[in-house]
């Protein structure tokens, strides 16, 4: 009951900030609910159930069973709550350079829509003054050799960022690569804040792996030019890739 109700006093803390800063216009959000709100009521529904005294039971297999599948729904709702939440939040203000995910680009060099929109927002914030760099990472892409932050580099330009203001990271073939590409590039340059420009599913893991490797980020989801046809499997595979990126330091290396 006391780690508990320490779990409530954490989310209520929590809460104070958000809507401090929401009604200070330091973030923008669609949705003015975060997902401390809920850990609040539900660590605080917790506590009053350990606290009330009661008979020893016996469960049987099927309230095991409805127990478990309740425990399996909790567990996959908890990173869709942070996509729903946390996700389309923007934390946007001053840092040391701005961060843009790549995603796809087709063989004749276009950006897929994903892309586009992310680089995109990563110029809208150049062009606000909040940070002197833009690092594009990405993959080259193992079928017709194009590369992702060239690709980006090349829109960029076009919008009237200079090239001497960009920095291509070619070897972010995953999120954990790119995040741990620029922790060293902020490192050998002793800074440690970025602008971490992807869509809403992404940006809770994204912000996972950034405090990890000791960087601050600050999240900016991607305005989407329209919504992605494989949104519902990228949100989907958002649930499995959280898990998997907080499960990481425990499991062996390979």
């Amino acid at each position: 009951m006391v780690c508990l109700l320490a779990v409530a006093a954490a989310a209520a803390w929590d809460t104070a900030v958000y809507f401090a800063l929401l009604l200070g216009g330091r973030i923008a959000t669609p949705l003015p609910f975060p997902s401390s709100v809920l850990v609040l009521a539900l660590s605080l529904a917790l506590a009053l159930t350990a606290a009330r005294p009661g008979p020893a039971r016996v469960w049987s297999s099927g309230q095991v069973a409805r127990s478990l599948a309740t425990a399996a729904g909790v567990a996959c709702a908890l990173p869709l709550l942070l996509m729903l939440t946390f996700g389309p939040t923007r934390y946007a203000r001053e840092a040391d350079a701005i961060v843009v995910f790549g995603a796809r680009v087709y063989s004749d060099g276009r950006p897929s829509h994903a892309l586009a929109d992310r680089v995109d927002e990563g110029i809208r914030l150049y062009h606000r003054g909040l940070a002197p760099v833009l690092i594009m990472s990405g993959a080259i892409d193992e079928d017709h050799g194009v590369s992702e932050p060239e690709a980006m580099k090349a829109r960029a330009i076009a919008a009237g960022v200079p090239a001497s203001a960009i920095v291509l990271d070619e070897l972010g073939v995953d999120t954990a690569a790119t995040v741990e590409q620029t922790a060293e590039w902020l490192q050998q340059r002793g800074v440690r804040r970025v602008l971490a420009v992807s869509h809403y599913y992404h940006q809770p893991r994204v912000k996972l792996l950034f405090e990890r490797a000791g960087v601050l980020a600050y999240t900016v989801p991607a305005t989407m030019s329209r919504r992605l046809l494989k949104e519902p499997w990228f949100v989907g595979r958002e649930v499995l890739a959280y898990y998997a990126a907080w499960l990481s330091p425990f499991l062996p290396e390979r």
